[in-house]
């Protein structure tokens, strides 16, 4: 996919997080189910016991509702978290209310891959990116920034992401085909042919705000075959979420050892 391809499907979701993401995240506020297996091979990690303080790297921070599900899961563990998000609000004003040593840094990771840039944060005990690799436009640039957030993480840290397959559920697959073949004139007019696409990817609206008033999310729909090639080292896969338990796969990698 060409760069300007990207930069102007990036766009999309960045002027739709603009104009709809305090309705976004008012959609969601509680913890995603499949945290909970994540939890579990943390606490097998010896997570709850680190004699340390335990630094998080959230890509894609949104609403902050992963820190606070670490909060409530690990109340006696010393988080420090480090926060990234393409969208200003609600991310900073939720970071604020953490209670815990956290640092906020607005960073478009689309934008900071195009350019070559390094992550702003490394040296993460847990880096995880949930809700984010399905906006990144491109193969490419998807393995490239899986290859970042591994490097921010620490030889001996747990990385974990979350790769959405909608299209596998019928009733989410069916409008998504019809929001993806009505958006074709606005993308038209956004300057994105949309032959442009890569298999999988679609857009999406948003409840009954219209395309005019700028309700467009690019989505990538990750197949099997796809996560197989992004798997490769990967100690956990699992499938969760969602009403029929199975809308995201989740990869994680762990070195060995752990926080102390």
């Amino acid at each position: 996919m060409e760069s300007e391809v990207v930069r102007a499907l990036n766009g999309l979701n960045r002027r739709f997080y603009e104009r709809f993401g305090t309705s976004f995240g008012e959609t969601r506020q509680t913890p995603w189910p499949g945290w909970d297996r994540l939890a579990d091979l943390l606490r097998s990690r010896g997570w709850d016991t680190a004699g340390r303080p335990i630094r998080v790297l959230d890509a894609g921070c949104g609403n902050c509702r992963f820190e606070r599900f670490l909060l409530e899961r690990f109340p006696q563990v010393r988080w420090e978290f480090l926060l990234l998000d393409a969208a200003e609000e609600p991310s900073s004003g939720e970071a604020r209310k953490l209670g815990v040593p956290t640092a906020f840094v607005f960073f478009d990771v689309v934008e900071g891959l195009l350019a070559g840039e390094a992550l702003p944060f490394a040296e993460a005990d847990l880096t995880v990116a949930f809700g984010l690799l399905h906006h990144v436009p491109s193969a490419e640039l998807r393995a490239r920034f899986l290859k970042a957030l591994k490097g921010a993480t620490r030889p001996e840290g747990t990385l974990a992401v979350s790769l959405w397959q909608f299209l596998d559920d019928a009733g989410l697959a069916a409008k998504a085909r019809e929001t993806t073949a009505a958006a074709a004139p606005y993308l038209t007019a956004a300057g994105i042919d949309p032959a442009a696409l890569e298999p999988g990817d679609c857009i999406l609206g948003w409840q009954d705000a219209s395309f005019d008033e700028g309700a467009l999310r690019y989505c990538h729909h990750f197949t099997d075959g796809e996560i197989d090639s992004l798997a490769e080292g990967a100690v956990l896969r699992y499938r969760a979420d969602g009403r029929t338990g199975k809308l995201n796969t989740y990869l994680v990698w762990a070195g060995e050892g752990g926080p102390r």
